[in-house]
């Protein structure tokens, strides 16, 4: 069940001034079906791309993202992008 799709995004690089990142809104949904395989395909071999299976990230299937598992995979597609200004002030960012 889906309650709230409503989703808020930003990505920063930690090396960066404060604020120097960029902002999304938008709304969520989990995957399910043919689009969890995909998805799990994408983060395993990111993940041993990166070396972060040496952290114990290693690659997952689709029965760790899926009943009863505890995590899940989720899309966000964002409906708007902005930076922050002075003051907080939202700067909409062209996608």
């Amino acid at each position: 069940m889906q309650i709230r799709p409503e989703v808020a995004l930003v990505v920063f690089d930690s090396t960066a001034a404060p604020g120097a990142a960029v902002y999304a809104e938008g709304c969520g949904e989990e995957l399910a079906g043919d689009e969890v395989e995909r998805a799990i395909r994408t983060y395993s071999r990111r993940s041993e791309a990166t070396g972060l299976a040496a952290l114990g990230l290693a690659a997952w299937g689709a029965a760790d993202v899926t009943a009863p598992a505890r995590h899940r995979l989720y899309r966000a597609t964002a409906s708007t992008h902005f930076l922050l200004g002075g003051d907080d002030e939202r700067i909409e960012a062209i996608p």
